[in-house]
């Protein structure tokens, strides 16, 4: 069974592949373009998190929804897919310890995860599950990230 398993896992790695990277893709570019458009609600999530210093506070509220959209996009078209995964694999690693940590503290917060100032998107354990799926899709396209349909061969 195990051998059978091991000769199908090639042949169906780039149609799963191809799913994820679109997957993925489409969720980062959707979670950044709110984030993108309003920076300042966006910075006042991660405020709420009271994890990183002030001074960092607006660079990651510029610079992460772009990384976010830069490697969204690049999944989506099948550029550099390993390593898109990998920084969104870092990238996730660092939104389940943020909100790990803040439910642990009994911080009751908006996620900033989609629609920033949402009041309705509170942080809880289903986020970090959600995530969990995320990174799990993000650990497979950096073990297989050829698939069909990439622009990169």
């Amino acid at each position: 069974m195990l051998e059978k398993m091991k000769l199908l896992l090639p042949a169906y790695s780039g149609v799963v592949s191809l799913i994820a990277r679109v997957i993925l893709g489409i969720i980062f570019v959707y979670a950044s373009i709110e984030k993108i458009t309003y920076p300042e609600p966006f910075a006042q999530n991660i405020i709420a998190y009271e994890i990183l210093p002030q001074p960092l506070v607006n660079i990651a509220a510029i610079w992460m929804p772009w990384l976010e959209m830069f490697c969204g996009l690049l999944l989506i078209a099948g550029i550099w897919v390993r390593a898109s995964a990998a920084i969104l694999s870092m990238l996730l690693t660092l939104f389940i310890i943020a909100i790990a940590s803040a439910l642990i503290r009994g911080l009751d917060i908006s996620c900033g995860c989609f629609e920033v100032g949402d009041s309705e998107a509170m942080i809880g354990w289903r986020r970090v599950i959600e995530d969990a799926g995320m990174m799990l899709l993000s650990l497979w396209l950096m073990k297989f990230p050829r698939s069909h349909w990439a622009l990169e061969k």
